[in-house]
């Protein structure tokens, strides 16, 4: 019997950018991180590998890798990157093999929709893991869909049961209700606010062409939807999850809005 959470769910489509504004919002957040093409960069929670390898494409000199807890996504995101013919040029771990990145190795972490999915005894690891291994002024990079301020504790934490039920995961920890909130959490912890700002309305990338690679990695996210074609089990699942989402939220009320934070370490762990 195949596991019916929401995530192995994506992992069979190679679904991506499941965040907020989607790859727009991807692209926003690579157009902050300060990069200059040669540095040793660590994606945590990589899922189906799409902004690896949007990042190695567009910085291919990076020493890029990532982390991932999920087995499946990692099988996804090695096929991804054979498929985007960039196998063996990114480096793709499981949590229990983290321990072989150096301490104070890394110059940039960056993270999507992972964070604040967590619990809190997860989210503390968390941070103290890439607090350990960045450099001291290495760069933590943030892209959340965060509560807006007026949504209340108890409203928040409906929708989390609802979702903990029904996908298996919370839409997005309590914690983080608001910008300011959100940013302390990081601070709490021994980062620095560089920057925190919401993606603007309307904002596209300044981009004549993508790189070839990117254009392969859509077609490895297409090849994945269109088992919902060809399986009648899969399409009557994801009708279900599509029904129970639209079940979230009332209609008219905006609930979360998409947050890229940049810290930096500041602290010594």
């Amino acid at each position: 019997m195949p596991n019916t959470g929401l995530l192995p769910h994506y992992t069979t489509l190679h679904a991506a950018y499941l965040h907020a504004e989607g790859e727009r919002g991807t692209d926003y957040l690579l157009e902050q991180l300060p990069l200059q093409g040669n540095e040793h960069v660590l994606e945590f929670g990589f899922g189906t590998g799409a902004t690896l390898v949007k990042l190695k494409s567009r910085l291919p000199n990076l020493a890029l890798s990532g982390l991932e807890a999920d087995p499946e996504m990692r099988a996804a995101a090695a096929a991804r990157l054979r498929f985007c013919r960039l196998a063996g040029q990114i480096d793709l771990l499981l949590q229990p093999d983290r321990d072989r990145i150096p301490k104070g190795s890394l110059d940039l972490v960056y993270a999507e929709s992972v964070l604040a999915i967590l619990d809190e005894p997860s989210f503390a690891d968390a941070l103290h893991f890439i607090a350990a291994t960045l450099k001291t002024g290495g760069v933590l990079a943030v892209n959340e869909s965060i509560w807006r301020s007026a949504v209340t504790l108890s409203e928040i934490d409906a929708i989390n049961a609802h979702c903990r039920e029904k996908f298996g995961i919370i839409q997005c920890s309590a914690a983080m209700t608001g910008l300011k909130a959100t940013v302390k959490l990081f601070e709490n912890s021994g980062f620095s606010l560089l920057s925190a700002t919401h993606i603007p309305p309307g904002w596209r990338p300044d981009r004549n062409h993508k790189p070839f690679r990117e254009y392969l990695s859509r077609l490895f996210t297409v090849q994945g939807k269109s088992r919902l074609l060809f399986q009648p089990r899969l399409r009557k699942q994801h009708a279900q999850f599509s029904a129970d989402m639209g079940a979230l939220f009332t209609p008219g009320r905006e609930y979360l809005r998409g947050a890229v934070l940049l810290l930096r370490k500041t602290a010594a762990v």
